[in-house]
């Protein structure tokens, strides 16, 4: 999913997990510079056929 969502958006990501809090949950994280960055890379995201299809995939282990 990292590497899909970093081809869709043209953004680097990293994959995180949380040493607190809930077991084994994980993040996609990604560094912009604005927030119109932000928003744009998730409007990509969001309306993306294959991303959205990855996300049916994964079942509840995905939540976006």
């Amino acid at each position: 999913m990292v590497a899909y969502a970093e081809q869709v958006t043209g953004v680097p990501f990293i994959l995180a997990m949380s040493t607190a809090g809930a077991f084994s949950d994980l993040s996609f994280i990604a560094q912009a510079d604005t927030l119109a960055d932000v928003e744009a890379g998730n409007a990509k995201l969001a309306s993306d056929p294959g991303y959205l299809s990855r996300l049916d995939q994964t079942g509840d282990i995905c939540l976006p």
